[in-house]
């Protein structure tokens, strides 16, 4: 039984946590494609919630998408991106602050908006922290 989710992943799709908890999904397209997927009517339900859709999906739902080509082949690709990511170090500040590139970043705000499925208020300054984070 997986944190996230009601019943246990299939091996094959377990990285969905993974892409769930990444909050990347916020402004990657195709990490949301793949929530999308799984079940169009409840990623809309969910405002689009990718850790709120895996507390919803049956056991059923998450074989059939485990066993279906098509879901496999965004899924796949949502997580070797998600991967190269997190792995590269070929990154903006590295480039522009080669000195300062393993230094760590505090940003400090009261509110950060990230997506609308995220309950949380946010004004203007709340998105633009968001934005930064992003």
């Amino acid at each position: 039984m997986d944190f996230d989710s009601k019943v246990a992943l299939p091996v094959r799709i377990e990285r969905l946590t993974d892409l769930a908890r990444d909050l990347s999904w916020s402004w990657n397209s195709e990490v949301r494609r793949v929530f999308r997927r799984l079940d169009y009517p409840l990623w809309r339900l969910t405002a689009h919630n990718p850790v709120r859709m895996l507390q919803l999906l049956s056991a059923e739902q998450l074989q059939s998408a485990a066993a279906n080509p098509s879901f496999l082949r965004h899924y796949d690709a949502a997580v070797e991106e998600l991967d190269r990511a997190r792995g590269t170090a070929d990154t903006w500040w590295r480039r522009r602050y080669p000195d300062l590139s393993e230094q760590s970043v505090a940003y400090f705000s009261a509110e950060f908006a990230l997506h609308q499925s995220l309950a949380i208020y946010a004004g203007g300054l709340g998105v633009l922290a968001g934005d930064h984070c992003k």
